[in-house]
C-alpha cells in the first residue's frame, strides 16, 4: 500500500476522533462510565421511589427586569442489602452527575451539600443557608462528583446517617428566559408567580433534558457498592409547580 495513502489515512482518523471529543465535551456536562462494583456481599437498594423536583424562580437584573432560572433536585433514599453485617458504609459519593441529554436554553451548574450545620433549618437557595445568601454570579460549579461522610449522628448537611437514608442534590439552569413584572401588572393586573415561564415566553420543550449519575457506596472492608440513576424530564410538564420526574435505578 502506497505510503501516502497511509498517512492520510492515519490523519483522518485522528481528526475524526478529535472532532468526537470536542463535540462530546460540548454537549453540557461530559459524563463518564459507571464505576463498578467490588463488594459482593453488600448491595444497594431504593428505599423509596427516586425522583427529580424542580423549582422556578427569577432573580432582578441589573440593567432592569426579572431573568427565569431552574434548579433540578434528584432525590433517592437508598438503603444497604446485606448478607454481612460487619460491613458498614463510610462514605457515599454522587458520581458523574450531570445532563447526558442537555437542555437547548441555560447554563448549567451543580451545587451539594456541603458543611452547612443541621442546626440551620434553613438551607438557602444555594446549601449556603439564609443568614449567607450568595448571589448566582457567586456561585462555582462544584463538578461531577460530590460526597456525603457517613456519620453516626449526622451534624452536617454533608453527612449522612449509617443507614443511609435520602440524599440529594443540585443542577441550576441559569437564565432560561426573563419578564419584565411592571409589563406583565399593566397587561394582567396581577402577577402569579406559578406563570414565571410562560412569562418569559420561553419554548418548553426546549427544556427537554436528562439527568444522570451514579451513586457510590464505599465499604469498611475496602470495597464498593453502585448503582446508576437516570431521570427523562419532558419540558412540557415543567408549567405545573409541583412537577416530580421520575428517577429509574439501571
Amino acid at each position: 500500500m502506497n505510503k501516502r495513502v497511509v498517512v492520510v489515512g492515519v490523519v483522518v482518523i485522528v481528526v475524526l476522533l478529535g472532532i468526537f471529543l470536542i463535540v462530546r465535551s460540548s454537549d453540557g456536562f461530559s459524563l463518564s462510565s459507571s464505576p463498578k462494583t467490588t463488594s459482593k456481599s453488600v448491595g444497594i437498594e431504593l428505599a423509596q421511589e427516586g425522583y427529580i423536583s424542580t423549582w422556578v424562580y427569577s432573580s432582578d437584573n441589573p440593567d432592569g427586569g426579572s431573568s427565569v432560572h431552574i434548579r433540578f433536585t434528584p432525590s433517592i433514599n437508598l438503603s444497604l442489602v446485606s448478607d454481612d453485617f460487619s460491613v458498614i458504609p463510610t462514605s457515599v459519593e454522587i458520581v458523574n452527575a450531570g445532563f447526558s441529554k442537555v437542555p437547548k436554553i441555560g447554563k448549567s451548574l451543580r451545587l451539594y451539600p456541603t458543611t452547612l450545620s443541621r442546626e440551620e433549618t434553613c438551607l438557602g437557595n444555594y446549601y449556603e443557608g439564609c443568614e449567607s445568601s450568595l448571589s448566582i454570579g457567586e456561585l462555582v460549579d462544584m463538578g461531577d462528583s460530590g460526597t456525603f461522610v457517613v456519620s453516626e449522628v449526622p451534624s452536617t448537611y454533608g453527612e449522612v446517617a449509617e443507614y443511609l437514608g435520602p440524599i440529594g442534590f443540585s443542577i441550576y439552569l441559569f437564565d432560561i428566559g426573563s419578564y419584565d413584572h411592571g409589563v406583565i401588572m399593566d397587561r394582567d393586573g396581577t402577577f402569579d408567580s406559578s406563570k414565571m415561564l410562560e412569562y418569559s415566553g420561553i419554548s418548553l420543550s426546549d427544556l427537554d433534558c436528562t439527568i444522570e449519575f451514579d451513586v457510590v457506596v464505599k465499604l469498611s472492608d475496602g470495597t464498593q457498592v453502585s448503582k446508576h440513576f437516570k431521570g427523562d424530564i419532558d419540558g412540557s410538564s415543567l408549567d405545573d409547580m409541583f412537577y416530580q420526574g421520575e428517577l429509574g435505578v439501571e
